[in-house]
């Protein structure tokens, strides 16, 4: 259920902090000494991150969601052009080495991380991790 002011208001402080959730990750925070701080919580690519707005009678409900949704799409629109980028230096190197098409695999990818700037990765112990369990049932 979405903040009012009026519920904004009634709140009463605790013993420990907590939450009261507007919508889309905007929440405010009532700390044990009464004071109601705007956050909001966001991922971005898989990373969440919180942004702090500030504090609930200095910035109103309506200001908190326009500062919050604001801050959102400015981060998105950034990664969207980090993207972008990206993909244009993907695209460059593909025309760099001579390949036809966009995204051909090389025969080695050290060719890639050349052009790209990228450091050469090797299969950690995740990607290779298989459970004993289903191949000692299957490879007797």
């Amino acid at each position: 259920m979405p903040l009012t002011d009026t519920r904004l208001r009634a709140l009463k402080p605790k013993d420990k902090p907590y939450k009261v959730t507007d919508e889309r990750g905007l929440y405010v925070e009532v700390t044990p000494t009464g004071g109601k701080l705007w956050r909001f919580r966001y991922r971005i690519g898989g990373t969440q991150k919180k942004l702090c707005i500030g504090s609930y009678p200095d910035i109103s409900l309506k200001q908190a969601r326009d500062e919050a949704y604001l801050t959102v799409d400015e981060r998105m629109s950034a990664a969207r052009s980090y993207v972008s980028r990206f993909m244009q230096r993907l695209m460059q190197a593909d025309y760099d080495m001579g390949l036809p098409g966009l995204f051909q695999a090389p025969k080695s990818m050290s060719a890639y991380s050349t052009a790209l700037a990228l450091p050469q990765s090797s299969p950690g112990p995740s990607a290779i991790h298989v459970r004993k369990s289903s191949v000692a049932g299957r490879w007797k």
